[in-house]
């Protein structure tokens, strides 16, 4: 079995923050991707949707504002989650003084993004 090792992760940086892949079809997941994602203070991903599969947010540490559908934005703090299912507009905005650390779940080893 291989273990996890963020140190060694596939990193995808981004103006907002980044994404640290533990999992994905490039480590041989077949119908998953976990990872981590850290959003810098004030930073925010573009709203998306993912046309394929299910996405689970899983707040670890720090705090973001999680935007679903035409819903009003939620305050999410840590050990709170949030799902977006597939096709449903979303985005996270970190709303603390601290990055905003999270682990993320898709229900694809080969998670589309489309820009809503």
């Amino acid at each position: 079995m291989r273990r996890p090792d963020l140190r060694s992760a596939t990193v995808e940086s981004y103006s907002w923050g980044e994404v640290r892949w533990m999992h994905s079809a490039e480590t041989g997941a077949e119908k998953l991707s976990v990872g981590e994602m850290v959003v810098s203070p004030g930073g925010q991903n573009r709203l998306h949707y993912h046309p394929n599969c299910e996405e689970v947010l899983y707040v670890v540490s720090g705090e973001i504002e999680h935007t679903l559908g035409d819903a009003k934005p939620v305050r999410l703090k840590p050990g709170m989650s949030v799902l977006a299912p597939p096709g449903m507009p979303h985005n996270s905005k970190c709303v603390s003084k601290e990055p905003a650390r999270m682990l993320v779940a898709y229900s694809s080893a080969h998670h589309q993004i489309v820009e809503a």
